[in-house]
């Protein structure tokens, strides 16, 4: 669903995270590689419908439903769709080395060398 509001917004012309952060709930594993990478929670969901899996047995055999609510760990994964992270360095703009015409071929030939 992420990835359709990444695309909704730009074609809105909203920046992402200039305008609007955004955040997914299951940290796919190419979440890191979209443009913007894409903050995520990571969730167990494997945990999770063990312990979903565990309750409703408990239900079936007629025991109890536990009093506490179970709680699972979530990691927040930063990146650059929510505007965590400091944005990269603008890269260096390539500037050929032309000899200059004026150059003596030991000048033009050092030119060559440090290029």
């Amino acid at each position: 669903m992420a990835i359709g509001v990444l695309s909704a917004l730009a074609s809105a012309g909203r920046r992402v995270p200039a305008d609007v952060a955004v955040v997914s709930c299951d940290d796919m594993p190419f979440a890191e590689y979209l443009i913007p990478s894409l903050s995520s929670l990571r969730v167990p969901f494997a945990e999770t419908g063990q312990e979903a899996v565990e309750l409703l047995l408990r239900s079936i055999a007629g025991e109890q439903a536990p009093q506490s609510t179970v709680r699972l760990p979530v990691e927040l994964i930063v990146r650059d769709s929510c505007g965590g992270r400091p944005a990269p360095a603008a890269p260096v703009a390539f500037r050929p080395v032309i000899p200059s015409q004026s150059a003596s071929p030991a000048q033009r030939e050092k030119q060559k060398e440090d290029s």
